[in-house]
C-alpha cells in the first residue's frame, strides 16, 4: 500500500456527493455496506439516499422512506421499490412466505390491490383478494383467475 492511499479517504467519505452516490452504489468494502441503511435514512442527498436503498431494496425501509423521506421523488421512487419487493418482481424480493407475511400487516389498499393482480403465487394473490373491497377488481380477478 501507498502512503497515498493510506492517507486517502473512502470514496463513499467523499463530500461530493456523486462520488459518493458511486461509492455506495457499487463498492464493497465491508465498513461501507454496513453502513447502507444509515446512508439511505440520512445522506444530505437524495440521490446517495435513493442509491443506498436499491443497493439494500429492503422492505420495511422502503417502506419508511416512501412516506418520510424529505424528497418527493425519493419517496415515489421508494414506494415503487416498495411495490415490487412485496409483489415479487424485483430480485431481491423476499420469499413468498414473508411476503404473506408482510401483506397481513398492510392497510395500503393500492399494495393490495397490486399484489392482488400482480403477485406470481396465487396463495398470494388469494389472501390480497380477501382485504380487496373494490367489486370491479374482484370481478376482474375471478374472471382472470
Amino acid at each position: 500500500m501507498s502512503i497515498v492511499n493510506f492517507f486517502r479517504k473512502p470514496r463513499w467519505q467523499s463530500k461530493d456527493a456523486a462520488t459518493r452516490r458511486e461509492a455506495v452504489a457499487r463498492d464493497t468494502a465491508p465498513e461501507l455496506v454496513a453502513q447502507l441503511a444509515r446512508f439511505a435514512r440520512e445522506d444530505e442527498d437524495a440521490q446517495v439516499r435513493l442509491a443506498a436503498l436499491r443497493r439494500l431494496a429492503d422492505p420495511a425501509l422502503a417502506q419508511r422512506m416512501a412516506s418520510d423521506d424529505a424528497d418527493a421523488d425519493v419517496r415515489k421512487q421508494a414506494r415503487a421499490l416498495w411495490l415490487d419487493l412485496l409483489v415479487g418482481t424485483h430480485a431481491s424480493a423476499p420469499s413468498p412466505a414473508e411476503r404473506l407475511r408482510l401483506l397481513r400487516a398492510q392497510d395500503d389498499a393500492e399494495l393490495v390491490e397490486r399484489i392482488a393482480t400482480q403477485a406470481a403465487e396465487p396463495e398470494l394473490r388469494r389472501a390480497a383478494l380477501e382485504r380487496v373491497t373494490k367489486p370491479s377488481l374482484l370481478f376482474a380477478r375471478a374472471s382472470e383467475d
